[in-house]
This record gives structure tokens, C-alpha cells and sequence, in this order.
């Protein structure tokens, strides 16, 4: 095998082409929120975000963490026909549930619902295409996904910044968004992945038994949105959409951050999910300690560069006035910790079987966020905010880790 053999499918390969495609996508996340706060202020990002807040519990209540179980290939769907269609099917039923809320729950400003509506469109078509990249997680052809995502996020993120420069209307930015996810979609995913998954969606008695079986699944990642949620649903209400907007951006500080963290959770699912089928335990811990160790580094480069620097990135990152919010970012490197902890340990059990498992921690989760949350209910800002955000998720990363124990421990009896 050649070195460029090597670069693309061995481990080291895909781990620096995962790596590079998150990158891509985190940059793009980033120029996004960037544009907002340049063009419309704090206020339209805290819009943004608060559409965000309503937006995420829907995305994952349709997801049935698909991408994931796709890439574990631990479960049973010949040319993962009725996993494209459960995506897609739900994805449809997602867009329409948000346009109830839009008529029901938003201000009848014509405004605001179609740019509610906008955003939510581009958020349902684009989950089809990373659905379509688990193929490229299990196939080994992470330089596929980087492809795919300088394509639709150069494309997109371009479109965005014309359509909102020159009309400050996000409706019009996220049609465009829109658009560039569905050409890079049509012409360039589902023809690379043609091969593997059989594009004929359809209703069936086996999709519905498909549903049934990960809809626990589902549950935990819908419970784990909403937790996410609480935090600034409870902030736009106590102190506003600047403050919202402030909140997102020191929240983004995660997503910068977590690029190789992410990279290393695409790259380690498949990994996962073949030591548990292949009862090989030893593997699976030491996978996961690697994870650890990983999260750690990471933070700890984190923390350090934000001690050197904090200020200037956040100047950086947003602009001037997240100067004033430089005191808070010590809450945020442990945050981000537990948020890296809680992912990684979320998509082990995912990758071995443990569906219930996930739904379970993230309903205990849930329960402590809402219950932190109803103490600081009015009284809520920006430092507490992150201080409900970084204890929920150490309580599902610990949560999650423990029923991972169980779960092998459990395998392990049995053989």
C-alpha cells in the first residue's frame, strides 16, 4: 500500500481528514455568527440563538441519532435503506412540526417567522447530508467529508454573507444557505455514496420497526437538546437577547476548541462499535482512555491560551463588546471539559447498543438542569448560566461513564 493509501484509510489518515473536516465546519459555524454580530449586532445573534434554542430539541427529537448508529455498523440495515428513510421521513416531519410552532409560539411579525422558518428549512435539508457522511465514517473516507464540507460550507457561508450584507434579512441569508446545502447534497453526497446507501424512501412496516427500536436513542439526544436549551431559553427570558447573543458567543468558544475532540469521536465511533461486537473489552477501555486523555490536552491547551490571551481572541472571535465578558471564561474551559466528556461517553454507548442507556442519563440530566434551573429562575446571567451548563454536562458525562461500566460489565458475564 502506498503512503497516499495509508494517509486516507489508516487511522492517523482519518483522524487528520476528520480533524480538517470539522475544522471547515467549525470555521463556518464561526464566520456564521460572526457575520451576525457584525452586520446585526448582539441582539440579532441572540435571535439566532434563541431560534437556535427551539430548533435544537426538534433537530434531535428527528435525528434518532442516526449518524452515529449509521457509523457504528452495529446495527442490521442492508444498504441502510430504511436508515436513509427514517432520516429523511423525519427530517420532513421536523420542518413541519417547527412551522406549527412558528404560527403558534413566535410574534406575528412576518419578520421573525420567516426567518425562523428560513433557518429551520436549511437545518432539516442539511442534517440529510451529514446523515450521508456516516458512510464516509464507516468506509473509511474521511477526505470524502472534507471535501464535502469545504463545498457546502465555502458555498454557503458565501451566499450568507451577500444575501445578509446587502438585504439584513436572515431570511433571505438562510434560503441561501439553503440552497448551497442542496446542491452540495445532490451533486456531490449522494453520488459518492450511492454505493452504500439505497436512496429509495419509503414507508414500510420494517421503517417502523426500525423507529420503534431507536427510538430511545432519539429520546436521550432530544432530552440532551432540551438540557442545552434550558439554560438560554431561561437567559433570553431573564435578561434578554444581548445578553442571549453574548451567551452563544462565549458558548462557540466550545465548538472552536473541540475540533480535534470532534474529530477523534467521528474517527472512534466505528472503532467502538467493532470491539463490542467483537467482544473485545480490553480495546473498548483503552479506546476510550485515549478519548480522556485527548479531552484533557485539549483543554489544557485551551485554558492556556485563553489565560494568554483571552481578551484579544475574544476581540478576534466577535468584536469589542465580548471584551466585557473576558471574566467569565475560566467557567468556560470546564465547561468544556465535561461538554467534550459528555459527547464522546454519549456516542460509546450509542456505538454499543446502550440506546436505553442514553436516553436514561439524559433524563436524569434533564431532571438536575430543570431542577438548578427553577432555583435561578429570574435571577438568571451570563456566570450562572455557565455554571448550569458546565454542572449538566458533568453530570451526564459521569452519568453516561457509569452506565458504559454497567453495560460491559454486564457483556463480560455473560461470556
Amino acid at each position: 500500500m502506498d503512503k497516499k493509501s495509508v494517509l486516507r484509510t489508516g487511522l492517523v489518515g482519518q483522524l487528520i481528514w476528520s480533524t480538517a473536516a470539522t475544522l471547515v465546519y467549525a470555521l463556518a459555524q464561526w464566520l456564521l455568527l460572526r457575520i451576525i454580530i457584525n452586520i446585526g449586532g448582539l441582539n440579532e445573534a441572540g435571535r439566532y440563538a434563541y431560534f437556535m434554542a427551539i430548533l435544537t430539541p426538534l433537530l434531535a427529537a428527528t435525528s434518532f441519532n442516526l449518524r452515529a448508529v449509521s457509523a457504528s455498523g452495529t446495527y442490521p440495515d442492508e444498504n441502510n435503506v430504511h436508515l436513509f428513510s427514517l432520516r429523511l421521513i423525519s427530517s420532513i416531519c421536523g420542518f413541519l412540526i417547527s412551522t406549527i410552532i412558528a404560527v403558534l409560539v413566535m410574534s406575528w411579525e412576518l419578520a421573525v417567522i420567516s426567518a425562523f422558518l428560513a433557518q429551520s428549512a436549511y437545518r432539516f435539508f442539511d442534517v440529510i447530508g451529514d446523515f450521508l457522511q456516516s458512510k464516509y465514517q464507516r468506509a473509511a473516507e474521511m477526505h470524502f467529508a472534507f471535501m464535502s464540507s469545504v463545498y457546502r460550507c465555502g458555498l454557503g457561508i458565501g451566499a450568507f454573507y451577500l444575501l445578509y450584507a446587502n438585504s439584513h434579512s436572515l431570511t433571505l441569508a438562510f434560503a441561501g444557505l439553503l440552497i448551497c446545502s442542496a446542491v452540495v447534497t445532490l451533486m456531490f453526497d449522494i453520488p459518492k455514496t450511492r454505493n452504500v446507501f439505497r436512496f429509495s424512501p419509503h414507508l414500510s412496516k420494517k421503517l417502523f420497526e426500525v423507529a420503534k427500536e431507536l427510538a430511545p436513542a432519539s429520546i436521550g439526544v432530544v432530552l440532551a437538546a432540551i438540557a442545552a436549551s434550558v439554560p438560554r431559553i431561561i437567559l433570553e427570558m431573564s435578561a434578554g437577547q444581548h445578553e442571549l447573543g453574548a451567551f452563544a458567543a462565549l458558548s462557540y468558544i466550545a465548538v472552536v476548541a473541540g475540533v480535534v475532540a470532534t474529530a477523534l469521536g467521528y474517527v472512534t465511533i466505528p472503532i467502538l462499535g467493532r470491539a463490542w461486537m467483537q467482544n473485545e473489552f480490553a480495546k473498548l477501555w483503552q479506546c476510550l482512555a485515549i478519548i480522556v486523555i485527548t479531552d484533557a490536552c485539549l483543554v489544557l491547551l485551551l485554558g492556556a491560551a485563553l489565560i494568554a490571551g483571552g481578551e484579544q481572541i475574544l476581540v478576534f472571535l466577535f468584536g469589542t463588546d465580548m471584551v466585557l465578558y473576558a471574566d467569565k471564561l475560566p467557567i468556560v474551559v470546564i465547561a468544556v471539559f465535561f461538554q467534550f466528556l459528555e459527547i464522546h461517553f454519549g456516542n460509546a454507548l450509542t456505538a454499543i447498543g446502550g440506546y436505553k442507556q442514553v436516553a436514561a442519563a439524559q433524563a436524569l440530566r434533564l431532571i438536575f438542569t430543570l431542577s438548578v434551573a427553577c432555583l435561578l429562575l429570574g435571577s438568571l446571567v451570563i456566570r450562572s448560566a455557565l455554571i448550569l451548563v458546565t454542572a449538566s454536562a458533568a453530570f451526564a458525562s459521569l452519568g453516561s461513564l457509569a452506565l458504559i461500566y454497567m453495560k460491559v460489565r454486564a457483556a463480560t458475564k455473560v461470556d
